[in-house]
């Protein structure tokens, strides 16, 4: 019960600061990834001040094992969100802007690859391509699906994609 309360105050701050991704084909859920740990355990520290229960909390120095276990996991994870994620505040606001929109469809998983960043459920529902001054969207949808939106999309099932 208090996982979830921590969870809905995470969401509260920032929902991007709670990820969903998939790692060796399974599901996995990290909470304050975009943020330093300090920060992380200051938010707690608060929370465990208002609840009287600061003697609760420790803060654990990482061991040996951890610092390695963090080494691997950069090596292994070569394809991240944040890579893509550029310095243009406009293009960052909207990408996330689209994000939440797409993961409250529920069931969606963030799978970023070496050009573009997949959100998935069984395939691709959509491939975000971010740019310097702009964003593709990609909706990975059958020929003919679109109608009356010619004018905002463009076919580019012919052009590789």
């Amino acid at each position: 019960m208090l996982n979830k309360a921590v969870r809905r105050i995470i969401d509260n701050i920032n929902k991007d600061l709670r990820a969903i991704d998939n790692f060796e084909g399974n599901q996995r859920k990290r909470e304050f990834y975009a943020m330093t740990s300090e920060a992380a355990y200051n938010i707690l520290e608060g929370i465990a001040e208002i609840n009287g229960l600061t003697e609760n909390l420790v803060l654990k120095q990482k061991t040996k094992e951890d610092i390695v276990a963090e080494q691997m996991a950069e090596e292994i994870s070569e394809y991240s969100e944040e890579k893509f994620v550029n310095s243009n505040l406009n293009v960052k606001e909207l990408y996330y802007k689209i994000k939440n929109e797409i993961l409250s469809l529920g069931h969606i998983i963030v799978e970023p690859k070496k050009l573009y960043v997949a959100f998935k459920r069984n395939t691709n529902v959509c491939d975000i391509l971010l740019q310097k001054n702009k964003i593709i969207v990609f909706i990975n949808l059958k020929k003919g699906m679109l109608k009356g939106l010619e004018d905002l999309c463009q076919d580019v099932s012919d052009k590789g994609h």
